[in-house]
């Protein structure tokens, strides 16, 4: 049985599509909304059960916003380096939130498979969900309930293109914890996939990387 979870809402403004298009490999969401409402904002809706996660993206703003996406894979779910535990606000969480360190605009010759390309140098490229004004997008991902390890919580804006991440491994806590969704959604993504954007202007680079409004859901796990 599916149990719809949490709808979380904010209004971005001043998005352009076209220059971003050019240079990054953008899935576009082009589902007209369901339904009209009166509040203007993007939201993102999570409905779960025991064998997937699906995700609702909804735009009724005027611009177009675009959500982080290369974790959205099956073989990344239940990896340590995107489950994590903070023991002081007893939350457990799954962050989609970009892995700066280790993201690149440059693919590698080398193949890395599983949890790994996580946190390898250009096994990774930044991609997106471009959702336009007044449409939606529905994205589903099979989970499994089996996850054997977590990293402690961090926050990952802390971290750049310049250094790397400590990873502390944590045992799993079931009793009085919460479970939260994470997701990264950008007002702007252009250069973001350019490399000579990356190599020549890397504080520059940096700054558009980071500069991402973070959606916290609480679900039940």
């Amino acid at each position: 049985m599916r149990q719809v979870i949490f709808i979380f809402i904010v209004t971005f403004f001043n998005i352009t599509l076209t220059s971003a298009q050019n240079e990054c490999y953008i899935e576009i969401a082009n589902e007209k909304l369901s339904k009209n409402h009166t509040d203007e904002g993007f939201s993102i809706k999570v409905e779960k059960n025991n064998k997937e996660l699906t995700f609702l993206f909804r735009n009724e703003t005027t611009d177009t916003l675009y959500v982080f996406k290369p974790y959205f894979k099956e073989e990344f779910i239940n990896s340590k380096y995107l489950n994590r535990i903070n023991k002081k606000k007893k939350i457990k969480k799954l962050s989609f939130l970009p892995l700066t360190p280790y993201l690149s605009t440059t693919k590698s010759d080398r193949i890395i498979v599983g949890e790994r390309a996580l946190v390898t140098n250009g096994s990774l490229l930044y991609s997106f969900i471009a959702i336009p004004p007044q449409t939606e997008l529905e994205k589903v991902i099979i989970i499994k309930n089996d996850i054997e390890e977590y990293s402690k919580d961090f926050d990952i804006k802390n971290y750049n293109v310049f250094n790397k991440i400590k990873w502390k491994k944590r045992k799993d806590c079931n009793k009085g914890y919460n479970y939260m969704l994470e997701f990264a959604v950008y007002k702007d993504v252009k250069n973001l996939c350019s490399s000579d954007y990356y190599f020549n202007m890397p504080n520059e680079f940096n700054n558009k990387a980071l500069n991402y409004e973070v959606f916290s859901l609480i679900i039940d796990k």
